[in-house]
């Protein structure tokens, strides 16, 4: 299924699961689209649960109060095949 996603997008994806209570979906891969420069949030204020900025060729990972956290297992810019 083709997806379009606007350049200097971060875009997380979770691992597969049978429950979103599995921490397999809390194993992010990170695809970035362009220089990345649009950061990705869940939650909102100035304290998201989860922020993931891009900046330089390299990724952070930002989080606040999640009872479960999130880690990132890749960055991979979208020049790059995603990994199956």
């Amino acid at each position: 299924i083709p997806v379009y996603v606007k350049s200097g997008s971060v875009l997380p994806i979770g691992g597969v699961a049978n429950s979103t209570a599995d921490a397999a979906t809390r194993a992010l891969t990170v695809r970035i689209f362009g220089d990345g420069a649009t950061s990705f949030s869940i939650g909102s204020g100035k304290k998201p649960e989860l922020l993931l900025t891009w900046k330089d060729g390299k990724g952070a990972i930002e989080q606040n109060g999640a009872a479960r956290p999130y880690t990132v297992s890749a960055w991979v810019p979208a020049t790059e095949r995603f990994p199956r």
